[in-house]
């Protein structure tokens, strides 16, 4: 089997082929194509901007098994993402950065690893902020 056609099963991308063009599939397959595009490359550190941005929740929820799967095979993962939910699902180790500055980080196994203790946190560091 080709490593196309690896990535196309173990990502479950829905696609007629491993020659169908990137931008006729949808939006969650093409976010998955470019992930087993550097997954192809082996590294050891991946580095993730909104990983789930504009994919619905199947695909979602597909992307997050394979991040954590990643993880657990030693892999860095660093996420960037405003959503505080998939943060929590994906990562140890929450970073809280507010206008480009770090003001806080929670770790997995810390009480505080909570969407509400992470908003409070961040209200903290701006509270002229909405």
């Amino acid at each position: 089997m080709t490593k196309s056609k690896e990535f196309v099963s173990s990502l479950a991308i829905k696609t007629p082929g491993i020659h169908q063009v990137v931008q006729f599939l949808s939006g969650g397959n093409q976010q998955k194509v470019v992930i087993a595009k550097w997954l192809f490359r082996n590294l050891d550190i991946l580095l993730i901007d909104e990983p789930t941005r504009g994919v619905d929740i199947k695909a979602k929820n597909e992307i997050y098994r394979l991040l954590v799967e990643l993880k657990n095979k030693n892999k860095g993962i660093l996420v960037a993402s405003p959503e505080i939910p998939e943060l929590l699902n994906i990562c140890d180790r929450i970073v809280i950065v507010v206008l480009g500055e770090i003001v806080s980080e929670i770790k997995r196994q810390e009480d505080g690893f909570t969407e509400a203790n992470i908003l409070e946190l961040m209200h903290m560091a701006h509270p002229n902020r909405p």
